[in-house]
């Protein structure tokens, strides 16, 4: 129950961050995650690398291959 109250101060609070250009995040780098696959990395070393999730790197990937 308490989580749940957090997670909506938190999401309050990014938002109104946002609208005053405070808060961006962690800035994508799907061409990083490319350039790492080209080179023959698996997926974990990719994330590992780049310290983000693997599920992020699946769909930094998915995205590259739908541009092609």
């Amino acid at each position: 129950m308490e989580l749940q109250h957090t997670k909506e101060r938190q999401a309050a609070g990014i938002k109104v961050a946002r609208k005053k250009s405070i808060y961006a995040g962690r800035k994508a780098d799907p061409k990083r995650a490319r350039a790492f696959r080209q080179q023959g990395m698996t997926d974990r070393e990719i994330a590992k690398a780049l310290g983000i999730g693997v599920s992020t790197v699946y769909r930094y990937l998915a995205a590259s291959k739908k541009k092609r």
